[in-house]
């Protein structure tokens, strides 16, 4: 994956969760822009609004983006990336050892699995505060673990899962 100062948020999001589940090399010349908050809006009853910071991006390995970006593993300016591999200057098997040599992270027992899964079993215990002040905010809680409910659908309601 290549990253430069340029690549944020979702990129960073993207290259990282490769990176950390032995998927694929992050190449590039610096690390990449370091935009890893989630803003959310909030009407108030006054008809104006604020925006907070209501959560940050970990990678799997749980290393923070804000501020700090995806680091490169294979330190290269990705201008030319076809025509550094052609003439030798950028080698694939550097990336192909840089992944081989990755320990992927365990599972955690305590995540929702991508497409669906299930909250731990009571209701803001083993959660992050994050994810109780999102709920809040979003004026629901998540079902417990088991339960066929569905959490009810409501406007501007925001989830965030990156595995």
């Amino acid at each position: 994956v290549l990253v430069d100062g340029k690549s944020a948020s979702a990129s960073e999001v993207l290259a990282g969760s490769l990176h950390d589940n032995c998927r694929a090399a992050v190449i590039g010349k610096q690390p990449s822009f370091g935009k890893g908050l989630i803003q959310g809006a909030f009407p108030l009853s006054d008809g104006s609004g604020v925006i907070v910071t209501v959560a940050k991006y970990l990678t799997p390995k749980h290393t923070e983006i804000q501020g700090v970006g995806v680091t490169p593993d294979l330190k290269f300016d990705p201008g030319d990336g076809v025509k550094a591999i052609k003439n030798g200057k950028l080698k694939i098997e550097e990336a192909e050892n840089a992944v081989k040599m990755c320990q992927a992270p365990p599972p955690d027992p305590a995540s929702p699995k991508l497409g669906g899964g299930s909250a731990p079993a009571a209701a803001g215990k083993g959660r992050s505060k994050t994810d109780r002040t999102l709920e809040k905010l979003n004026g629901r809680q998540k079902a417990p673990a088991g339960s066929t409910e569905k959490e009810p659908e409501k406007e501007g309601a925001m989830s965030v899962v990156m595995r």
